[in-house]
């Protein structure tokens, strides 16, 4: 999958069916052509734009990811996505903010449908030809490769470049579940009589009794049964 500030947001290309999808308009998220307010209540009025524009950037982005993982789905593969961001750091760049969306959302649905989502190395994956592998020339969204003689578009291109590239070595999913919602999932799961040592212990994987208290764990209000001394053995 090929994310794009220009043309379309998302790019979906499946290299063993050739299936090409194309999701979102990358130019209402990054249109340049805004009247910003000026005068008095300048301010006021720059927050309410601002806040306009990030409820579309996140309709946009949630609409994009639910299409994704729909047809993710009817095709039965997995998602890949470029390794744009750092797994510390967030984007800095307002324009990088809708990709970032764009792979939180597709993994929080991902996951909830048991699909993986992994990262490839964004080298020169708009520049490579997915058919000889050669380095080809783009100009915008076209793509032609001098050796094999290929034109195609470039998204597609680098869509299918990305869907092919290996991945060197397993990688846990870069937004792993907190343990905030770890707890959240094991509380529905178990109900509301269970109290917190149940629920760190449904979280553990550890046996539980019927109050709902792990065995390994002492009874709260009792304590740890106390080991008797050499007399009273005897």
């Amino acid at each position: 999958m090929d994310l794009n500030t220009t043309g379309h947001l998302a790019v979906l290309a499946e290299p063993v069916t050739g299936f090409v999808l194309r999701l979102g308009q990358a130019g209402s998220l990054f249109s340049h052509h805004i009247e910003f307010p000026v005068g008095p209540g300048r301010s006021r009025r720059l927050i309410k734009l601002r806040n306009r524009l990030r409820a579309l950037e996140k309709a946009i982005c949630l609409k994009v990811s639910r299409e994704i993982v729909r047809v993710a789905r009817r095709l039965a593969c997995g998602i890949k996505f470029e390794r744009l961001f750092s797994r510390r750091l967030p984007p800095k760049d307002c324009a990088a903010r809708p990709f970032l969306q764009v792979q939180q959302m597709v993994e929080a649905r991902a996951r909830r449908a048991g699909l993986p989502v992994l990262y490839v190395d964004p080298t020169a994956t708009s520049k490579r030809c997915h058919r000889c592998g050669a380095v080809g020339h783009r100009h915008r969204k076209r793509f032609e490769c001098p050796a094999c003689g290929l034109v195609a578009h470039a998204d597609v291109n680098a869509a299918i470049n990305i869907a092919v590239a290996p991945c060197r070595c397993p990688e846990k999913p870069r937004l792993s579940p907190s343990r905030r919602s770890l707890r959240r999932e094991a509380r529905s799961t178990a109900g509301p009589g269970v109290p917190p040592e149940g629920l760190l212990a449904l979280l553990d994987g550890r046996v539980c009794g019927p109050d709902g208290i792990p065995r390994s764990a002492p009874i709260p209000g009792k304590g740890p049964s106390p080991t008797p001394s050499p007399r009273q053995r005897g």
